[in-house]
């Protein structure tokens, strides 16, 4: 490493001030405070440390009177010292006391001056002797041995003395400042799993020979993403370097921003060196959000967190079987996934049983259920479960079982998981043979079963997802006969049931959910059965709605999608006219600020529009609620 080959030079002013560098005794001769002696030996430093400003009416820095440390001249001169950035002398008297010559490593000779402040003993402290090259400076690394030494009498004109590259601070040139990230549209390829990434890079120069490090500092709390820099090329050889930085924000996290919304946010790049000497640059990102179409939500109808009871679930305690014990988080090593306890569920017979919120006889749109359960590499072999989700009949009565195996398998060593339509009480040892996923890693699981229309046709998949929220295994279970409508066969929800525990000191299992749509059709439905002549027939309820995108406002609408008679007839024109008048929507809570919006539909038409039905006879009006955003989705 060297310095470069011209010097930071004095600058004489006008004024007759003179400025240079210099190196203090502690970094020529070391901290001891000892002189430069003959035949003493040190290293070249990298930089100065030192800056000496002085002020003087003549040209020259008086040389050693000999006598009491002080200059052999009389002119006016004044000296201004800092050293390592902090003044450390004011108006002081300084003169050169005596020239070293160097021999260094690199074969050269060097003139070195000792310049001392006068009235003060030169072993006070590391700020009183301090030195300067005349002539070539070696570069840093090179070590030095004292051969010689001379005393300065006529003394040494300012514009000979100049220790080579001032210790200063790095300084940031150009670069790229800014960098930006966009969100990827409503329902485009990798939406919500995508991570966004913009990079740039910024030049700086310092003196050769330092380090360098680089620290991000965002301006705000609370920003979306991360931003981070790194020293790509020092600059300790030719004294241009380069920090590189990059910024990744996820997709998701863009989600809340509407369409064209932008939030911008700074960063201050801190370059700091060797030295301890800094400079700043600030990146702005910029953030731009897309459209997201509001979704009508669901309703969690049914919720067992196990933190505080088990009250959701049916045990030997109530009238059923098997026994539900909550304990502690940590419990056998297992750490619950939600809150500070979970329960463990064995069976007696058979195991718990949930009516959830109770029966539902009507499909009233697609629905969830999920338990989680810590499924355990650990089992004995031949060990497992079984945990099944049933339909219910349009009719109220039991419709179908669906329902996962979990086995500890005896011929494979694997703990399985399937799934299928029956239990036969005990865990199955086939699951091998037939679609099935294998747990590697002792943790929790969601056994989620979600109930959906497939064309008309009941179709339910069994969904195993990991802790991480990813779905590693599938199996959609169908039967043509469980048909979906106002003369299907298949209703909503009946129980969720563990028909078998055979593990040795039961199961973990937590956060029990039911989720429904909340589609009132029901209880339009029952409005309309035997309307009262002379009388409004009304129905009214509320549709929750979600909208990631915190700034939109919106609006509702409702339309009548169809509407039908029991007997196959059409529908009289005066009463298709007042079913289309009859239903409107409004925003009755908006989603500004929280993402969660709620619509209030109204049905309302005269009784007397309804005198053409015939007795029994079923009128079943459908209609479509809309909600409609800022960008008009």
């Amino acid at each position: 490493m060297g310095f470069r080959s011209s010097f930071w030079r004095h600058h004489h002013r006008p004024d007759s001030t003179y400025e240079f560098s210099a190196f203090s005794g502690a970094d020529i001769v070391g901290p001891d405070k000892d002189y430069l002696a003959i035949g003493r030996t040190f290293v070249m430093p990298v930089a100065a440390a030192a800056c000496i400003t002085v002020t003087d009416n003549d040209k020259s820095l008086s040389g050693d009177s000999w006598r009491n440390e002080r200059g052999n001249d009389r002119s006016g001169q004044r000296a201004d010292i800092e050293y390592n950035g902090a003044k450390v002398h004011d108006d002081a008297k300084i003169y050169a006391e005596q020239f070293y010559f160097l021999k260094g490593s690199d074969g050269k000779i060097y003139k070195l001056l000792e310049i001392e402040v006068a009235g003060v003993s030169r072993f006070a402290d590391d700020t009183v002797d301090f030195y300067t090259f005349i002539g070539d400076v070696p570069p840093a690394g090179v070590s030095l041995t004292a051969i010689g030494v001379r005393n300065v009498w006529r003394g040494v004109d300012y514009e000979d003395l100049g220790a080579g590259p001032k210790a200063e601070d790095p300084a940031f040139g150009a670069g790229d400042t800014e960098g930006d990230a966009e969100e990827i549209v409503d329902g485009g390829p990798n939406e919500n799993n995508f991570l966004h990434t913009t990079a740039g890079t910024i030049d700086f120069t310092d003196n050769v020979g330092e380090s360098h490090t680089v620290t991000v500092v965002p301006d705000a709390a609370g920003y979306r993403g991360t931003m981070t820099a790194i020293v790509s090329d020092e600059a300790d050889v030719d004294g241009v370097g380069q920090v590189t930085w990059e910024f990744s924000v996820e997709d998701s996290a863009l989600d809340e921003l509407a369409e064209g919304q932008t939030v911008v946010q700074t960063y201050e790049i801190v370059l700091e060196d060797s030295l301890g000497g800094t400079d700043v640059k600030t990146v702005t990102i910029t953030l731009t959000g897309k459209n997201d179409v509001p979704v009508f939500g669901e309703v969690v109808e049914f919720q067992q967190s196990f933190e505080s009871d088990a009250d959701g679930f049916l045990d030997t305690s109530n009238g059923w079987d098997g026994t539900i014990t909550l304990v502690a988080s940590g419990t056998d090593g297992i750490a619950s996934p939600d809150g500070a306890q979970h329960a463990i569920f064995e069976q007696g017979g058979s195991g718990p049983f949930t009516r959830f919120d109770g029966y539902r006889d009507e499909f009233t749109g697609d629905w969830v259920a999920e338990v989680k359960v810590y499924l355990d590499t650990s089992w004995a072999a031949g060990e497992g479960f079984d945990y099944s989700v049933a339909s219910n009949g349009s009719d109220g009565s039991h419709q179908r079982d669906f329902i996962f195996h979990v086995t500890k398998d005896s011929s494979t060593g694997e703990l399985l998981v399937g799934g299928s339509n029956n239990t036969n009480f005990d865990p199955r040892e086939d699951l091998e043979t037939v679609n099935h996923h294998v747990v590697t890693a002792s943790d929790w699981y969601t056994l989620q079963h979600v109930f959906r229309n497939d064309g008309g046709v009941l179709a339910v998949d069994l969904n195993l997802v990991d802790s991480s929220g990813t779905v590693v295994w599938t199996e959609t279970r169908t039967d043509a006969s469980d048909t979906i409508g106002a003369t299907g066969e298949v209703g909503g929800n009946r129980y969720g049931w563990f028909t078998n525990i055979d593990v040795v000191g039961g199961i973990a299992v937590d956060a029990a959910s039911l989720n429904v749509p909340d589609f009132p059709h029901a209880q339009l439905a029952e409005a309309l059965y035997a309307p009262a002549p002379g009388e409004e027939i009304a129905a009214t309820g509320d549709l929750p709605f979600e909208d990631v995108d915190l700034i939109d406002t919106h609006t509702a609408s409702a339309t009548l999608s169809s509407a039908t008679l029991s007997t196959g007839d059409p529908v009289d024109a005066a009463l298709l006219a007042a079913l289309n008048a009859g239903m409107t929507a409004v925003i009755s809570d908006a989603s500004t600020g929280d993402g969660d919006g709620q619509v209030t539909w109204a049905f309302a038409i005269d009784a007397v529009a309804a005198e053409v039905l015939d007795p029994g006879e079923v009128l079943t009006a459908q209609y479509a609620v809309t909600v409609t955003d800022t960008a008009a989705t």
